[in-house]
């Protein structure tokens, strides 16, 4: 799951997520001496608006082969890259190539552009903040700006402000429509289930043949326990985009709340056969046996499904602790949490920060709970649970389901009835059967 992934400092912390690079409601202007550069440059905006990542990347190499000083068609391969975390790309070539474009020749949003994301890859977020500031001052209806602006709030967890900023991406330019996606994940950070789900039927009805929009909507359904509808959208979505690869990452996650991982080598056979490559596939093989284990709640299995190959391939230190803790693997635990606290320090203030600080306090209330003291233990998932939102199944959404799974039942361990039947009852909100599964199998320690 990917609240555990320590992402680049700054770069992730942007948010260089590509639907806002969609064509604006006027056509913004782009530096380079060649048309048909150009018209390849506009369709990997089209296509990174998409998030179609290959068909994104694919364009703007055509369009440097066809101009190879097209500084911003440089720019947005990079952009690309770190977003879909494709590992086939120099960083640090392109970054020192693009440290050498003159931008005086560029027009102003370009310089903008430029300035702003090599101060993010120099990891200068104080410099990067002060170029987008200078920026937003002389141009706030900028559609690129505005949304960078929007991503940074959600970044800072200011859902309002978030909220206003894409309100306004959308009035000034209408045609950015993946701005209606971050406002349905704004919402499900606020907990607002009702309004997430009409921000996201708006995004598909405006982009009805686009993947994007059917998988943010599954996510949605997947989080409220609504798990057919889920899966109907996320079969959706592939028949929009065959390879659309991240709804078969999914398709794994539908199963992993539904509590069993059966169907899921079909799963991952689909997605290899469907193009998907490594290490995606990877991660989806090892999914399986470590949420078999979770499901039959024995902590020995999770040990072994994180250990070895497959260890490297999830790198997720809150299992590999939990399981260490609940097997007696006293010294690994201890140097799991060393690490993990080591590596959280160099994560700037951010959104990521907030999931970092609940995987520590999870990890915390595992180790009290495996010392039978439940108590400590409830108020460190209590605590927790305050740094986690349901913005979406990846960033978090189901590590605050089982967060709050384990602060049910260590309330309950510790006697504490009347506040885990509140608990429970605020679980049963947002996702029915889990909270039945949840209520089902209290007598066992919790799945990390």
């Amino acid at each position: 799951m990917r609240w555990k992934a320590l992402i680049l400092g700054g770069v992730a912390v942007a948010s260089l997520a590509g639907g806002w690079l969609l064509v604006a409601q006027r056509q913004p202007e782009w530096t380079t001496s060649s048309p048909a550069a150009l018209a390849e440059f506009e369709l990997g905006l089209d296509a990174q608006g998409k998030i179609y990542w290959a068909e994104a990347q694919a364009h703007f190499r055509k369009a440097l082969e066809l101009d190879p000083d097209f500084a911003m068609a440089r720019l947005f391969q990079l952009i690309t890259a770190n977003d879909s975390k494709d590992p086939g790309l120099d960083r640090t070539q392109v970054v020192a190539r693009l440290e050498t474009v003159d931008p005086s020749g560029l027009r102003p949003r370009e310089r903008f552009l430029l300035s702003y994301y090599l101060a993010l890859f120099r990891r200068d977020t104080e410099g990067a903040e002060k170029i987008l500031d200078a920026f937003l001052a002389d141009e706030s209806d900028d559609p690129f700006v505005l949304d960078i602006l929007g991503r940074r709030q959600v970044n800072r967890r200011d859902w309002a402000a978030a909220e206003t900023t894409f309100k306004r991406l959308v009035e000034v330019a209408p045609n950015r429509v993946e701005a209606y996606n971050q406002l349905g994940y704004i919402a499900l950070a606020r907990g607002d289930f009702a309004d997430a789900e009409r921000m996201f039927r708006t995004y598909m009805y405006l982009a009805p043949d686009q993947a994007n929009p059917h998988d943010s909507l599954a996510e949605l359904l997947i989080l409220a326990g609504r798990y057919d509808e889920a899966r109907e959208q996320l079969e959706q979505a592939l028949v929009d985009k065959p390879d659309f690869c991240v709804a078969f990452q999914h398709m794994l996650s539908l199963a992993i709340l539904k509590g069993s991982m059966d169907g899921g080598e079909a799963v991952v056979e689909r997605a290899r056969a469907a193009g998907c490559e490594e290490p995606l596939l990877g991660r989806m093989r090892c999914l399986l046996p470590l949420w078999r284990a979770m499901h039959a709640q024995d902590w020995e299995a999770v040990w072994q499904a994180l250990s070895g190959e497959c260890g490297d391939v999830l790198s997720d230190d809150i299992l590999r602790f939990s399981a260490a803790v609940h097997t007696g693997r006293s010294a690994e635990a201890e140097a799991t949490l060393a690490k993990y606290a080591q590596a959280s320090e160099k994560v700037p203030p951010s959104f990521r920060k907030s999931l970092i600080a609940a995987g520590s306090l999870h990890m915390q209330g595992q180790a009290e709970f495996a010392a039978g003291r439940f108590a400590a233990a409830a108020e460190r998932f209590g605590a927790a649970d305050a740094n986690l939102t349901y913005r979406g199944v990846d960033d978090a959404g189901i590590f605050k389901l089982y967060n709050r799974q384990a602060w049910y039942r260590a309330l309950l361990a510790a006697g504490a009835a009347s506040e885990a039947a509140a608990l429970l009852a605020e679980i049963r909100a947002v996702n029915p059967p889990f909270a039945d599964f949840t209520a089902g199998r209290q007598a066992s320690p919790p799945p990390g």
